[in-house]
């Protein structure tokens, strides 16, 4: 039943805490937190790649908030402790964006997933 109109791209900025101390403190310092960036191959270099945010696919019709909290804890089990994945609190819906080169005309909506102090 997935009616290709409804699917929108989504781009998923997986933020955490470097350390519990900068979880006690009241006030937000950007160095205090870091965002998980996915490593992807420079598409004719061999050896080089490029950090990339997440980067799924949504269905219009589906639960958003479960299906990227599914997605991220799926494409983050290679890199996280015990191949466990990185579970997200809650999903934020920061802004939807225009496309532009190939997907020129169509909208993104750009996610971000606060989680736990990394090998936590």
């Amino acid at each position: 039943m997935g009616n290709p109109e409804n699917i929108e791209d989504a781009y998923v900025a997986v933020i955490r805490p470097k350390n519990t101390a900068s979880l006690n403190s009241r006030e937000y310092r950007a160095k205090s937190y870091e965002i998980l960036l996915h490593e992807v191959p420079i598409e004719g270099q061999k050896k080089k790649r490029k950090k990339v945010l997440l980067e799924t696919k949504l269905q219009g019709n589906s639960e958003i908030t479960q299906g990227i909290l599914d997605y991220v804890v799926e494409t983050t089990k290679p890199i996280s402790p015990a191949n466990q994945g990185i579970r997200g609190k809650r999903v934020v819906l920061m802004k939807k964006f225009p496309l532009d080169g190939e997907k020129m005309g169509r909208e993104a909506s750009l996610f971000i997933v606060p989680s736990v102090v990394k090998g936590g």
